[in-house]
């Protein structure tokens, strides 16, 4: 028994001592300003004297979207976010999973996209990570896909989807691929939180079928899609639904500068002051149009 148990405590200092001697990256969509994926290209973290385990790295930005690993992308140390709902929060300690036993997703802010003078403290005895320094930007939401003209680009230039309480939504005219893939995602800024197939989820998007339920996995599998035309696209948070509904004839531009008309919110209710990346609904007459502000 006594044996056994040396063995584990053995066991145990050669994990924390390999993870020592490893020189630790950080990749992610914005190192410093600039996209990096090859840990060679990156900087590493430095040992924190005094501190068995803990490693720290200054950057003068870091953006939401990133992993910390050895360089070699294997399983075993290969650090990000368990599941597609955990956030990072400034200044809190943050458990990362490696995909030996959880999945190990980018790893995404709580609400905001880039952190500026950020300072990254890693300890391995937990494999947790803590980023401090000053929050910026808004993370927002994408439709991404081989189906539509702005592709799998989930940033600048994306297809934005504007958030309603728990709903975010866009119309937008959608192509069948005849050359290759018909897949899409819903996912956010930095790729770290994304809805796509799941368990329980229709093989195809099809006019026969304009609702599926996708379940909240770390890196899930693109829905394929069949449709063309245009339609409005909604996902429901709470609920996990997102809805294809048909929008031929719904523009989705401003109505007439030369006729003022009647704004309400998606709840019906009459608003005046407009805000940006909002879902309203303009009224002129007996003709109703739905845009993003």
């Amino acid at each position: 028994m006594k044996k056994y148990y040396f063995a584990l405590i053995a066991a145990a200092m050669g994990m924390c001592a390999s993870a020592q001697d490893v020189t630790w990256h950080i990749v992610g969509n914005g190192i410093n300003g600039q996209e990096i994926w090859s840990p060679a290209d990156g900087p590493t973290f430095t040992a924190v004297e005094g501190q068995d385990g803990v490693f720290q790295l200054e950057l003068e930005s870091l953006s939401t979207g990133f992993k910390i690993n050895d360089g070699s992308w294997t399983e075993e140390y290969d650090y990000g976010s368990p599941s597609a709902e955990a956030v990072l929060t400034l200044g809190e300690k943050f458990m990362m999973g490696n995909k030996v036993d959880t999945p190990s997703g980018n790893i995404t802010f709580d609400g905001f996209t880039t952190v500026n003078n950020a300072v990254v403290t890693l300890d391995t005895k937990d494999f947790s990570v803590v980023v401090t320094g000053e929050p910026d930007g808004l993370i927002k939401w994408y439709f991404v896909g081989d189906c539509i003209a702005e592709g799998w680009t989930a940033g600048d230039g994306g297809l934005e989807m504007p958030r309603e309480g728990s709903v975010i939504s866009v119309v937008t005219d959608l192509f069948y691929n005849t050359e290759g893939t018909n897949y899409f995602k819903i996912t956010n800024t930095g790729w770290g939180t994304q809805y796509g197939h799941g368990e329980f989820s229709a093989d195809e998007i099809n006019e026969t079928c304009l609702q599926s339920e996708l379940v909240v996995v770390g890196h899930s599998d693109e829905m394929n899609i069949n449709l063309t035309g245009r339609y409005e696209i909604s996902f429901d948070f709470d609920t996990k639904i997102v809805t294809f509904t048909s929008a031929a004839g719904v523009a989705d531009v401003a109505v007439d500068a030369n006729v003022a008309p009647v704004y309400y919110n998606l709840q019906g209710v009459r608003v005046n002051n407009l805000v940006e990346g909002n879902v309203y609904i303009a009224k002129r007459g007996n003709e109703a149009i739905k845009f993003v502000k």
